[in-house]
């Protein structure tokens, strides 16, 4: 019995801690931040994208857009709608009544890949958890159940048996043996 325990406890704990890895930390996720998109994904959704040989017209896609020559890139995520003559990829949110503006000139090499799967409003809880500094708490909170709760749940779980076995055992040992003299 006490097998089955230890075998769904530390089967509840790895679950949750993959749950928590994809949710928050796994690479290729982007968070919906606009309406561009939202009859496919509202804002609020965590997207999660892969790597493909070739894209398709009709894709979802995430890629890096420079708006700006002197501003950082930020990630995207539209539908392809075609390929430009020069190579560059025309995009489109599907809110959106035209496609992306020319200066916005993607290449393949833009691209972080293909949403492949979608979890609505995980990302604006991950938002809300970056703005308001819970990360921090969150992952506080994870070492301190991990460090000190979970191993007293675990002995709540412990079998009864088993610890009466071993103090039986103990107890039926010759007095010399358990103080030599």
């Amino acid at each position: 019995m006490t097998i089955i325990k230890n075998v769904l406890f530390y089967g509840l704990l790895a679950f949750v801690a993959a749950v928590v890895f994809v949710l928050f930390l796994f690479p290729g996720t982007y968070n919906i931040h606009t309406d561009s998109m939202r009859q496919t994904l509202p804002v609020g959704t965590k997207v999660y994208t892969a790597q493909q040989a070739e894209y398709q017209v009709g894709d979802v896609i995430s890629f890096r857009a420079f708006m700006v020559s002197d501003e950082p890139a930020h990630v995207v995520t539209h539908r392809l709608i075609g390929f430009n003559a020069d190579g560059t990829l025309l995009t489109k949110g599907d809110a959106n009544k035209d496609a992306d503006a020319p200066a916005v000139a993607v290449t393949t090499n833009d691209i972080l890949g293909k949403v492949v799967w979608q979890i609505p409003l995980v990302g604006a809880i991950q938002d809300w958890m970056k703005l308001n500094q819970v990360y921090i708490w969150f992952m506080a909170a994870g070492v301190v159940l991990l460090i000190f709760i979970f191993p007293s749940i675990k002995k709540l779980w412990a079998d009864p048996e088993d610890d009466s076995a071993s103090a039986e055992s103990v107890s039926e040992k010759p007095s010399e043996e358990l103080h030599p003299v």
